[in-house]
């Protein structure tokens, strides 16, 4: 039998347990939190070539995932297919004419020519608007860096011929192609091929819309350019150049992979700044139509 004390002894111990227990669980003990960081990456985004409102095939962007060129390649074309997951995220109020079902057999890239082999579903429904689906593809992968050539194979036979209008074209196809084209010409003699990059908006926000003209003119491309920028031979409601009225190309020097333009005044806003719209709208026309990698505006350099 348990003695008195040693019972009183195991009474004591057991409501100070007891009391022990509650207490943590009334005042349980706190914890030591470490804050976590959260890193926010911006979005990796890359220039796609699609259909607005008005039927042009104009520059926006969507947002990519891959920094691998065959990748990029793989994803900017699921995006321009309609029904892929991919497709779904366009920007708003543009679209693709590439038909559903229209499927990569293969892609290889080879130095500055990618090569895309698609099943023969690439005009299915679309066959009016062959020359835009050309376009499309040839402007987007060759804003992928490094890439300046596009060929197209159908189950492997290289496309040389348009399904609708039976045009010609060549088996490597790069930006001399042209897009969205306009010819103003009255004769067949001193023409010339230039792109310019005009400025729509859609829902607020700004794109780019460039169209290769055909002119007839001998002055230098660059004097053609911002004469069809300033509005010379074409006026559409729905293009725009934000290029002020009286601006001047005073000179310009034309190097191997640069061009150096100087303007007049004018072409700066009230800040003495160059507007953003017009400063890429001149880069990117004369980028398209030299082929250069870098441009200067009044000593400002866009590459």
């Amino acid at each position: 039998m348990l003695k008195n004390g040693s019972f009183r002894r195991i009474i004591v111990a057991s409501i100070a347990l007891i009391i022990v227990l509650v207490t943590i669980y009334i005042f349980p003990k706190n914890e030591v939190k470490i804050p976590v960081k959260t890193i926010h990456q911006k979005a990796q985004t890359s220039a796609i070539y699609l259909i607005d409102k008005n039927n042009y095939v104009a520059k926006t962007y969507i947002n990519i995932n891959s920094k691998d060129k065959e990748k990029m390649a793989k994803e900017l074309i699921d995006a321009l297919i309609n029904g892929t997951n991919k497709n779904k995220y366009l920007p708003l109020g543009f679209t693709s004419y590439i038909s559903k079902n229209t499927y990569l057999n293969n892609l290889k890239i080879d130095g500055d020519t990618i090569t895309l082999d698609f099943n023969d579903y690439l005009f299915k429904n679309n066959e009016e608007h062959d020359e835009k689906i050309i376009e499309s593809i040839v402007y987007t992968l060759t804003e992928i860096d490094g890439i300046k050539n596009v060929r197209i194979l159908i189950n492997g036979t290289p496309l040389v011929k348009l399904p609708s209008s039976n045009k010609v074209i060549p088996e490597v196809l790069s930006r001399k192609i042209g897009i969205n084209h306009k010819s103003i010409i009255n004769s067949i003699k001193d023409t010339k091929d230039v792109t310019a990059y005009f400025i729509n908006s859609y829902n607020n926000t700004s794109y780019y819309i460039p169209i290769t003209f055909t002119v007839n003119s001998d002055s230098e491309k660059i004097e053609v350019i911002i004469d069809e920028l300033s509005g010379k031979d074409y006026i559409d409601d729905n293009l725009s150049t934000y290029l002020s009225a009286g601006t001047i190309l005073k000179d310009y020097n034309i190097l191997e992979n640069e061009i150096n333009l100087e303007f007049n005044n004018l072409i700066f806003n009230g800040f003495d700044e160059i507007d953003e719209e017009v400063m890429y709208g001149i880069s990117y026309s004369v980028q398209d139509t030299y082929g250069v990698d870098k441009v200067t505006i009044n000593n400002k350099t866009i590459k």
